[in-house]
């Protein structure tokens, strides 16, 4: 029965780790594309007369 609950509790600990680190990599994701939309941004004033 302890086996079990240890078990348990090393999956909520990996699961509290995946919602952190799925946070972290939002927000890279999301800076990455900030960055994308500005670049397009000045790509399209260039190429458009």
């Amino acid at each position: 029965m302890l086996a079990d609950s240890s078990l348990v509790w090393l999956s909520s600990e990996r699961l509290c780790q995946h919602v952190t680190n799925t946070d972290a990599d939002t927000q890279s994701l999301r800076t990455a594309m900030d960055k994308l939309g500005e670049w397009m941004k000045e790509l399209k004033g260039i190429a458009t007369p």
